[in-house]
């Protein structure tokens, strides 16, 4: 589906060669990434990418060998690959000019032996996790990726973080702690990260950023209310629940610091034996959601 007015409406394309593909389970859902108007990506579950640069009108597949993570920001594109076995090695950060299919490729400027690297991109700045000794790496790039910072992350070896940045480049971050969670924020891109009084997080909880004041948060990361901040999470108020069952959130993401989109898994369908997805949108920073209707 397609939209060029903010999702109030949509029309169908074809993805050509980036269809959904699905498994026994069919819980495969692929990511969609756009740089601008024209430029943009489909990331599948079986790890092929294509791109578009006409709209997605059409749809070309790249020859990036098993990326583990994807992003676009200020007009590129990012993967992380690397060769996985027993154990992964020769970790490579890869870029490209969105309006291309050039792609250069650089060592990871994190160590790394799992695949279970992240990569987070807005605007011009990048942020990398690598996990490797008992440790977590946290790399930080102002300039699109061409040169980096390193040093420790907040959040501890072997559990997994939810890095969520808002379109100013402030960082809202969910650390798990076996079961449960708790969040930190950041805004000088990650030089230093201060806690938040936010209780009751799951391991699954998932933030929305929409910039260093306003942020939404999905305790549970599945049917469970959102709450939200508007003084940069000091205090949090219940801000709205879908009224239709979900099991899980795929994503909270927001465009500009009013304009956002909330992606969540609802009922199965025995009949075709997949998981449906719903779509919600936001005009205001995320206080109020409306169900987008699919044609």
């Amino acid at each position: 589906m397609h939209s060029t007015d903010g999702g109030r409406s949509f029309d169908r394309i074809d993805t050509g060669p980036a269809r959904w593909f699905y498994d026994v389970q069919g819980n495969q859902t692929p990511n969609v990434f756009f740089a601008n108007a024209h430029d943009g990506y489909v990331f599948t579950f079986d790890d092929q990418v294509s791109a578009t640069h006409d709209g997605g009108r059409t749809w070309n597949r790249l020859p990036l060998v098993k990326p583990l993570e994807f992003a676009v920001g200020a007009g590129s594109a990012y993967a992380i690959t690397a060769t996985c076995g027993r154990r992964c090695t020769d970790f490579r950060l890869r870029r490209s000019d969105a309006r291309t299919n050039d792609w250069t490729s650089a060592p990871l400027p994190v160590r790394s032996d799992s695949p279970l690297v992240q990569l987070v991109a807005h605007g011009t700045h990048v942020w990398i996790v690598g996990h490797a000794s008992n440790r977590n790496t946290f790399a930080r790039s102002v300039d699109g990726g061409r040169s980096f910072t390193t040093g420790r992350t907040p959040c501890q070896y072997e559990y997994g973080a939810d890095f969520e940045a808002a379109p100013d480049g402030t960082l809202w971050i969910v650390c798990s702690h076996g079961t449960k969670g708790s969040a930190m924020r950041s805004t000088d891109g990650g030089a230093h990260f201060k806690h938040l009084p936010l209780t009751g997080l799951m391991n699954s909880a998932r933030f929305g950023a929409a910039s260093a004041q306003v942020a939404v948060v999905s305790p549970a990361g599945a049917w469970t209310p959102l709450r939200r901040t508007t003084d940069g999470g000091r205090t949090w108020r219940q801000a709205w629940k879908a009224a239709i069952y979900t099991t899980y959130l795929r994503s909270i993401d927001f465009g500009d610091p009013r304009h956002g989109a909330l992606l969540a898994q609802t009922t199965p369908d025995p009949q075709l034996g997949i998981e449906r997805y719903g779509l919600w949108r936001t005009v205001d920073a995320g206080a109020h959601w409306t169900l987008v209707r699919f044609p």
